[in-house]
Formats: C-alpha cells, structure tokens, sequence
C-alpha cells in the first residue's frame, strides 16, 4: 500500500494477503505445487517454507552458491608447520594460539641460527614451544610489510586428529500431557523443542488440540511420541483441524486413552462437564419436543394425501360416471330415432331391394354367457333367419358364430 501522508491514521489492515498453499495440495502431496510468483520469491526462503509454497523436504540450491568451493593445499604430515614472528611485537603475535596448560618444559632449547652465514649473532635465543589443540589450531601469520626478526622461531609440535565417533541416533522424544496441561519444563520436550523448532507452529497447533482433548475427557496422563508427532503436524499447518484418530496415533498409550473415550459419560467428567452436560439435556429434551412435533406433522401429511387421492379418484370415477351416462343417452337416442324413421319407410322399404345383415348374439352378461353350455351353438340357433330370402328382393348375409359342416351348408343352399 502507498504511504500515508504524516499526521494521517491508517484504517484497516495495512498489508496485503500473502499466498499459501491451496488445500488440494496440504492434503495430497504428491500434486505438483503451484509456481512462485516474483513477489513471493521477494519475502524471502523462510516465509516461502512457513507457507508451504516450498516442501519442508525439498533441496534448495542457491544459484550463485552462498560459499565458493576452493581447493586447499595440503601438507605432508611430517611436516611441522613454522611461523616466523617479529621480534619487535612477538608477543602480539600469538594472541590468536591458544596454550596448553598441560605443557611442561623440560629445559630450554636452542634454536637454529636462521640468519645468513656473512650475519652471525652473537647472541642465542632461546626457541619458544607452543603446543595448539586440533579444535582451535590456527596461527596468525606476519603481515608482509614486517621484516622477519632473526632471532626467534616458533616451533608448533604436531598432534593428530581424533577420530570422530559414528552419529548416534536420534532420540525418542516422549512428551507428557498431564491433566489436559502439556509438561513444557521436562528434559524431553526441551530437547524436542530444539530438534523441530522449525515446524513448531503446526506442531504446537496439534498439541494443543491433544491437551483439550484430554481436558474435556478428564484423561490423567498422555504420552505423545514426538516423532510421529513431527509426521503429522505438517499435515494442519494453515486453518485445517486435525480429527481425533489423527491425534490418537500420535499416543503411545493409545488403547488405554481409546478405553477411556468409550466410556459412557467420560466427557461429562472433564472440564466444564456440568455445562456439557447441561447442553446435552437441553439439547436432547429439544430433539424430543421436535421429534414429536414432526411425527404429528407426518401423520396430519399423510391423512390430508389420503383424503386428497380419494377426493380425486371420486371426482375422475364421478366424470367418467357422467360421461358414460351421456353416451349411453345419446346412443339410444340415435337408435330411437332410426327405429322411428325405419318404422315410417318400412312400407316402402319392403318392396324393394335390399341386403339383410344377421349377427346371432344373445345380450347376456360375460359372467353368465360363461357359465352356459354350448353357448355357440346356441347362437347359432338363429340360423332360421336364411328363409329371409325367399323373398327375390332380400339377400341375407348370415355371420356364423362357428364352422358349419359341409352338408349342413348345402342344405341351406338348395
């Protein structure tokens, strides 16, 4: 944000939101991450790490590199290292050498004249033995511009170089949560502390839900194994809350602590269990009240669709009801009405040509036509209405309702 004029008050937040990593990611880690923009890259390694744009896992390398490999001369090991110091400020000289205490001179020693043949002293000084430790052996050299004193030498004897001892392994870290309070002060959680001060923040998030948990479930002790711990921490890093089995796995006595959950009325007995247990009687006696206030809603549903589908199947039966009356009114004043006009022309009618079509049929209902016997043939007793033509200007058309016999069909044919 731009800067404010002097004398002017800023209101609301004053920076912008920096980018994290989306929750797809924080969940499945095998997902490719998302690239850094340049004003991410600007804040800096650490903030990229705490927000998880950069894996806890990854190699970082630094192009240029922060230190420049160079090669390093190196000496035989039987060659001493000498110094030359000035003999007019040798004492300053050594201000970097660290003396060993344990040294004990055993008499003085005379040292080689260094200085030319043609520029023989008179005098002999006496050589000045030093004995440097392998942790801290380094020796200030004489600045070029000196000229070297002609009298004094230092002699560095050489020691060797203890062997380094093989790495140990790492250490089980055991934390203790006690009465919901995390033991901060033990040598363990220190130490546990100082190895993962790195991802602290998502670790203390987590136990901190462990703590509560054990508060509100009254569970005296919790041993948290620190290592599995520091596996699932990063996993809540951001706004993410870890379940309760991703905290039990974190416990070393975790059946004991499953035990204690699955006792009826554990989480009563924790802190504020007289509130929780005043919410759950709230709670339930509201459930009951709307439970029954429901079923009675469901029942009252349940007649009104009762009484809706019997209105309307009354109504659709009524309709049809009507409809077929009207039919059945209206079709038998059809027949009414050509019964009429057949009666006036029959006279006319009767003399002359015409075609007479004979259905036998017996107006029975289906449950009694069958129940008869021989209903067919009993239909087919009006084939007696073929003598019809005997009158030359009558042709009949009789439908037989079954198969008639060849003789039977010639005899009504002659």
């Amino acid at each position: 944000p731009p800067p404010l004029p002097p004398g002017h008050l800023a209101h609301g937040s004053t920076v912008s939101h920096l980018t994290t990593l989306p929750r797809l990611n924080r969940r499945d880690h095998m997902l490719t991450p998302p690239p850094i923009s340049q004003s991410d890259a600007q804040k800096g390694l650490l903030s990229l790490l705490e927000r998880g744009l950069i894996p806890p896992a990854a190699e970082i390398t630094l192009n240029p590199p922060l230190v420049q490999p160079k090669a390093v001369q190196l000496h035989e090991r039987t060659v001493q290292p000498e110094a030359i110091a000035d003999g007019v400020d040798a004492q300053n000289r050594f201000a970097g050498v660290k003396m060993d205490s344990s040294y004990k001179d055993t008499g003085p020693r005379k040292t080689q004249d260094t200085s030319s043949s043609s520029t023989k002293s008179s005098k002999k000084t006496e050589a000045l033995a030093v004995t440097v430790k392998p942790s801290v052996t380094f020796l200030e050299q004489p600045p070029p511009s000196a000229s070297p004193s002609p009298g004094l030498r230092v002699t560095v004897p050489y020691s060797p170089i203890p062997s380094v001892p093989p790495p140990t392994r790492q250490r089980k870290h055991k934390l203790i949560v006690q009465n919901g309070v995390v033991l901060d002060y033990s040598d363990d959680f220190v130490s546990f502390h100082q190895t993962h001060h790195e991802d602290w923040k998502s670790i203390c998030k987590v136990l901190q839900h462990i703590a509560v948990l054990c508060r509100s479930y009254a569970i005296p002790v919790a041993f948290v194994d620190g290592e599995k711990l520091a596996e699932v921490a990063p996993e809540f890093d951001l706004e993410q809350k870890p379940q309760r089995e991703d905290m039990l796995k974190c416990l070393t006595n975790e059946r004991d602590i499953r035990k204690l959950l699955k006792l009826p009325g554990r989480q009563y007995k924790g802190i504020n269990g007289i509130h929780v247990a005043a919410a759950k009687i709230q709670a339930t006696y509201r459930m009951h009240v709307q439970r029954t206030r429901y079923l009675e809603y469901r029942r009252k549903k349940w007649a009104a669709g009762v009484m809706t589908m019997s209105w309307l199947l009354f109504v659709n039966m009524y309709q049809v009801r009507r409809r077929l009356v009207e039919a059945q009114t209206r079709n038998l004043e059809h027949m009414r009405t050509r019964a009429k006009t057949l009666q006036k022309n029959w006279e006319r009618l009767k003399h002359s040509r015409r075609l007479i079509i004979h259905i036998p049929s017996q107006g029975y209902p289906q449950p009694v036509r069958a129940k008869l016997d021989h209903f067919q043939v009993r239909q087919n007793l009006q084939l007696g209405r073929l003598f019809d033509a005997r009158d030359p200007n009558v042709e009949v058309l009789y439908i037989a309702p079954i198969n008639m016999d060849e003789e039977l069909v010639e005899y009504y044919r002659h």
